[in-house]
């Protein structure tokens, strides 16, 4: 036992429980030197009180204790980038009054922290300051630093920041870098702060700076991609912008409020529910699962306060399903299922197949929400199960999955070209559809139409209608690049002049939305002679579409062992049944056997 034990105490601290539901401790870090060690008081106050205090937010990392911090002479443990938050944070002659959840909520009592997460929001919005920590070091003279800190005072162009060379941004990489932007909690901490100060080691950085460089970084990276000359050696630039891109928040669900050229991104954000949420933050991280619920909720748009109870004591799955439940219950939807792609035989897996998984980075389902007639019929009440296991759904199955060769993952090249256009419209077919001359009647043109029926069907969501013409233009180039590709008429092709240098700005985007849709899927020949745009790369010969009642896209369903059990594969485009144009002679009430043209209605449990 060393001489500051005896003096100050070495049992371990013990929390004083909390009272009413509004009751939240709050840390007083004592003032010290550097080398001191750390002491401080835990208090009781009520939120009611508007007491006033910052909060930090932090990652967790590693929990190994490196640390302790001396409260009420009793020692409590501390994390290695926890210590360092608090060592940065205090001053020589001034204390901190400051609310951190490792410190203020008692990790071991279940309860506790249930009561606690729920007031989450509340806190943050409380605080008079949120710190954001991140523990890189980076030297504050650079000029790159000094750059990053002035961007909230200017608002330079993407060019302008390209001229400066990947060189000289690359000192600031590591706090793009962090990890702690990869957490599911940063989006209401930082959402909710009134005001936000990011600390490094050695500086300090304005939060609306930091909003500002991602702004620019996203334009150049755009640039980049659209292939339009501007940026020399756009390969290296993608690499290097998506690094701050892909890792800072507000790309993945909402662009911070504090600037105006956000409000756009905002909105986005404000018409997000919460199952759009859940997402969008599809591969972020998260100390507990559950918490990707929890953390989340309370910034969905469709959230009533205590709709989702907080239990850490349920299991992950549970939590999951409560809120889908909750999702049901507002929009009489079934939306959820196009999130589903599953990777694994359905009959391996360890729950149920209509669960999305939430912990993996969830793309945009394949279609849009654009179903006309869908709208008029709501999903069965209370379609789960008690135990949860198991959705009933009524819908109808319109087609079957024909045979076709599984289709490899095309590598995509990282400007938008002519080459690329054919190599992936052409590869993907060739590679999904063997016998490419006999799939559809008429003839072996009929499979670069066909696609082109697929993209049309895809992009007919609104929010292209004044890109529209721009579009199928580039659908009926891809389909004539990829007839070239087909019959090998190199000279030909290479007399044509090159596409993209005679295109503008929303041809480019609408090129680009179509090579999106190139990505995210694969194509596959129904029996009834239409080529099927999928998600589940485990799908095969046999499997049925189904159009299921409150669920705006088709669904592939694997019949289960039990007669009436099916398991959910995935979503799918499937021209012909984008629209509704199946559902447009139903009438409701609808019930079980009733036929709606040549298909009958169905009950079904997924499982």
């Amino acid at each position: 036992m060393t001489i500051l034990e005896l003096l100050h105490g070495s049992k371990s601290f013990e929390y004083t429980p909390l009272g009413y539901s509004y009751e939240i401790r709050l840390f007083t870090l004592r003032h010290g030197r550097k080398s001191d060690m750390l002491r401080g008081e835990l208090s009781h106050v009520s939120l009611n009180d508007k007491p006033v205090y910052h909060a930090l937010s932090y990652l967790w990392g590693d929990p190994t204790p490196v640390d302790s911090v001396y409260i009420a002479r009793r020692k409590l443990p501390l994390a290695a980038n926890l210590a360092a938050a608090l060592r940065n944070m205090r001053t020589k002659r001034k204390d901190i009054v400051v609310w951190i959840d490792a410190l203020c909520i008692d990790q071991s009592d279940s309860s506790e922290r249930s009561n606690q997460v729920q007031l989450m929001k509340s806190i943050y919005q409380g605080a008079s300051l949120v710190r954001v920590w991140i523990n890189e070091d980076v030297e504050p003279s650079s000029p790159a630093c000094v750059k990053l800190r002035a961007f909230d005072e200017e608002v330079p162009y993407a060019s302008t920041f390209v001229s400066e060379g990947i060189k000289f941004w690359t000192s600031i990489v590591s706090i793009f870098q962090n990890q702690y932007w990869s957490r599911v909690w940063v989006q209401q901490e930082i959402l909710n702060a009134s005001k936000l100060v990011v600390y490094c080691p050695r500086m300090t950085i304005r939060y609306e700076a930091l909003v500002k460089f991602q702004d620019v970084t996203a334009e150049a990276l755009w640039d980049c991609q659209a292939g339009n000359g501007l940026i020399a050696d756009s390969d290296r630039w993608i690499a290097f912008l998506e690094t701050f891109v892909s890792t800072f928040p507000s790309g993945r669900i909402n662009h911070s409020k504090v600037w105006s050229r956000s409000v756009e991104r905002t909105m986005l954000y404000e018409q997000g529910n919460l199952l759009t949420l859940l997402a969008r933050a599809g591969g972020m991280s998260v100390t507990d699962e559950r918490d990707r619920v929890y953390a989340l909720m309370q910034l969905a748009n469709d959230y009533r306060p205590d709709a989702i109870g907080v239990d850490y004591t349920l299991a992950v799955e549970a939590v999951f399903v409560s809120a889908l439940r909750y999702h049901v219950h507002r929009h009489h939807t079934l939306d959820f299922l196009a999130h589903v792609k599953l990777e694994q035989d359905p009959t391996r897996a360890y729950s149920p197949s209509w669960l999305p998984k939430w912990s993996q980075r969830c793309s945009s389902p394949l279609s849009t929400p654009y179903w006309h007639e869908s709208q008029r019929f709501r999903c069965l009440d209370r379609p789960f199960s008690r135990d949860g296991t198991e959705l009933r759904v009524q819908g109808m199955c319109v087609d079957h999955l024909g045979y076709a060769k599984k289709a490899p993952v095309v590598k995509l090249g990282g400007v938008f070209d002519d080459k690329y256009l054919a190599e992936a419209a052409w590869a993907s077919l060739r590679c999904g559809v063997p016998e490419m001359d006999v799939v559809c009647e008429r003839g072996a043109d009929a499979l670069p139409k066909a696609v082109c029926e697929v993209f049309g069907t895809h992009t007919a969501d609104p929010y292209y209608a004044q890109e529209r013409k721009y579009i199928f233009h580039a659908l009926d180039r891809i389909r004539k690049l990829a007839l070239r590709e087909k019959h090998g008429n190199a000279d030909h092709r290479d007399r044509e002049p090159a596409f993209l240098t005679t295109v503008d700005g929303p041809q480019l985007r609408a090129c680009l939305s179509v090579r999106q849709t190139f990505e995210k899927g694969y194509f596959w020949p129904t029996r009834r002679l239409r080529l099927a745009l999928l998600a589940a790369h485990i799908a095969g010969e046999g499997d049925e579409v189904w159009l299921i009642l409150g669920c705006h896209v088709p669904i592939i369903l694997r019949p289960a062992v039990f007669r009436g059990m099916y398991s959910v594969l995935g979503s799918a485009d499937v021209p012909g049944f984008m629209k509704g144009e199946a559902l447009a002679h139903l009438r409701e009430p609808v019930r079980d056997g009733d036929w709606c043209g040549e298909y009958q209605i169905r009950r079904i449990d997924l499982v």
